[in-house]
């Protein structure tokens, strides 16, 4: 019965969401069902977190009969829609290698790619415990809140000792976790009432699922822009392999995969909207960088780097407005540092800086000093056994799209995604306290999980295109 209640639980938002992806992709492309698949689970993940915010809001019961019966129409219609739309794939295919060593190459990748997945999956089914991180922050809260069947509030430690003993608020290891996004807790908490359990494995499988549904996604966008099938077999699989994306799959339970999920699949949806401007790709765009707000606090910095980027992208920025407003923020910022200046922004929140801490909206406090970030990060990226070869391959990729497209790379969407990711990554560990939690680095290791899925496409997209031809330019 657990795994029947699973089943449903998984497949149902997956329906729902792979309609809905569907209805805003662009007809007549290969890969665009895979695609579908890839955005749908993560979307359907985010209908979840919404359906079960609506009835807290409206004071009913969680329970997993009612939940799903509300989930229905939205898989339906979306289902519907998409299939009275939908249309035969018509895109190139341009294959890099032909004939049957092509099509061996590509299957034996995707067999690898499921392989895995299977191996993660039943890692999870066999482990009796959550890992540290999950129960420290995430995992406490659905199980309260399903045994509760109502979110109950959590509090930091002092005000939960201060509360009265039937206050009903409840408190967490990490002091700061209390203040966390909930979407994390409320997708383990769909699945525990699913399973009618909250101490079954079963709660802990999506994220093997997620993996697989960023694998979906690295081979339909990459057969939508006619890379050959062995191509995007090849990233798909070059994701699922990273060490440290495994681990964050086999310890399942931490926020950072379902971040790197939501923010590399934005940067997916904003580099096709940018291509062809298809307003269904948009919506996308928005949807995810919300579900990136969502699962955990960083993800609010990294949702506004996408609808920055999609912003200036819809106003038609030019390279010339770029360095304008490059200069006016740093002009901004030196004027902030100098003058010591304090704004007073919606929601009692604040951005200043008093000569020592930067305040900023919503996120909380920043402690400035430079750090010698460089040399961390250069071990982390170029001679760790966490990435394999995906950083120099960026690095090799990025030089060789400079040399074929010249000026032209400096508009792609995809890189700018990467580019400001890593920037602010930089910013973090590299000029403020957090470089404590660079230095061991573990803290930083988890944040460039989050940049990693548009990197592995943005290098294989750059492999099939130097193969078919080296010399054209975009």
């Amino acid at each position: 019965m657990a795994t029947t209640g699973f089943i449903i639980a998984s497949l149902l938002p997956w329906l729902a969401g792979t309609g809905l992806a569907y209805l805003c992709l662009p007809r007549g492309r290969t890969g665009t069902l895979a695609l579908a698949l890839g955005y749908g689970y993560p979307l359907g993940m985010l209908l979840v977190i919404g359906l079960l915010l609506v009835f807290e809001g409206l004071g009913l019961t969680l329970a997993a009969l009612p939940l799903a019966a509300a989930l229905v129409p939205f898989a339906a219609g979306f289902a519907l829609a998409a299939y009275r739309r939908r249309h035969e794939s018509s895109g190139p295919d341009g294959p890099v290698l032909s004939g049957t060593a092509a099509q061996t190459l590509t299957a034996l990748l995707l067999i690898l790619v499921l392989a895995r997945i299977g191996l993660f999956a039943a890692e999870l089914l066999s482990r009796p415990l959550y890992a540290w991180d999950a129960w420290m922050n995430w995992a406490p809260k659905a199980v309260v809140w399903f045994h509760e069947q109502r979110l109950v509030p959590f509090v930091p430690p002092g005000e939960w000792l201060a509360a009265a003993p039937d206050s009903g608020v409840y408190t967490l290891g990490n002091r700061a976790a209390s203040a966390y996004p909930p979407g994390v807790p409320l997708i383990i908490l769909w699945h525990m009432l699913a399973a009618g359990s909250a101490e079954s494995s079963l709660a802990f499988l999506p994220w093997a699922l997620l993996l697989l549904a960023m694998g979906a996604a690295c081979w339909g966008y990459l057969r939508g822009l006619g890379a050959a099938p062995v191509t995007a077999a090849a990233a798909a699989f070059g994701l699922v392999s990273l060490p440290l994306l495994n681990v964050h799959v086999a310890h399942a339970g931490y926020a950072d995969l379902w971040l790197a999920g939501y923010f590399g699949l934005a940067a997916l949806a904003l580099a096709g909207w940018a291509r062809d401007r298809t307003p269904g790709l948009l919506a996308l765009v928005l949807l995810l960088a919300l579900g990136a707000a969502l699962v955990k606090k960083p993800g609010l910095a990294f949702a506004a780097v996408i609808v920055l980027l999609a912003a200036a992208r819809a106003l038609g920025w030019s390279l010339r407005t770029w360095v304008t407003l490059l200069l006016a923020s740093g002009l901004a910022a030196i004027s902030l540092f100098v003058f010591r200046l304090e704004i007073p922004l919606p929601g009692g929140a604040s951005l200043g800086f008093d000569g020592t801490f930067l305040r900023l909206p919503y996120l909380g406090s920043l402690r400035l000093s430079a750090h010698p970030l460089l040399p961390i990060l250069g071990e982390n990226l170029f001679f760790s056994a966490n990435w394999h070869l995906l950083w120099p391959a960026l690095l090799l990729a990025i030089a060789a799209s400079c040399i074929r497209r010249r000026r032209a790379v400096v508009g792609d969407a995809l890189l700018q995604a990467i580019i400001v990711a890593l920037a602010l990554l930089y910013f973090v560990f590299g000029f403020t306290q957090y470089f404590d939690q660079a230095a061991n680095l573990l803290t930083l290791s988890r944040t460039l999980l989050y940049p990693a899925l548009p990197a592995v496409v943005f290098c294989l997209r750059e492999f099939d295109a130097w193969w078919k031809n080296p010399s054209a330019s975009e």
